[in-house]
């Protein structure tokens, strides 16, 4: 197997300090819950429900396991980020790039956010979809996978913290 043939994850950018990095995944928190607001709001205006079948599992298995709070919160970030944004975002764009890197890369983050959304598959599609949409622009205006990991990191902490009382 030739694996110089193998498709490569986004070209890095610039090398970035880590207060750089830090300040971009805190940004990209507080927008992604912008977006959450947003989204929700607009769902329970057109006769949707704003509960989440996703996050109430969750937190019924961390009401009757504590322990598993930190792969819920730390762990899945991060194995969802190098699966959907490094691996899927970050590879796939490479198989489309006959069309070009803006429509591939447009393509490709449709394709990794919609499956994304499918993963969660509680019924918030639109809203899912568009968390992933954000992660893959963060990854890739950053060219660093950890400032959608630090996003997506504070961005379960805050559903699940609250939860513990904490």
């Amino acid at each position: 197997m030739a694996f110089h043939n193998m498709p490569q994850n986004l070209p890095e950018k610039k090398s970035s300090h880590t207060w750089q990095i830090i300040l971009w995944g805190i940004l990209g928190f507080i927008i992604v819950i912008f977006l959450q607001s947003l989204i929700l709001k607009v769902t329970v205006q057109t006769g949707g429900s704003a509960a989440s079948q996703n996050t109430s599992a969750i937190l019924k298995i961390i009401k009757n396991y504590p322990l598993f709070v930190l792969p819920i919160i730390i762990g899945a970030p991060i194995m969802e980020e190098i699966v959907f944004r490094k691996t899927l975002f970050g590879n796939l764009s490479n198989l489309f790039g006959f069309l070009g890197p803006k429509v591939s890369q447009i393509l490709t983050a449709l394709i990794s956010s919609g499956l994304f959304a499918i993963a969660h598959s509680d019924g918030h599609i639109v809203l899912y979809a568009t968390i992933g949409l954000w992660f893959c622009w963060l990854y890739h205006h950053t060219g660093k996978i950890q400032t959608s990991m630090i996003a997506h990191i504070l961005m379960n902490s805050l559903v699940v913290l609250p939860f513990l009382g904490l």
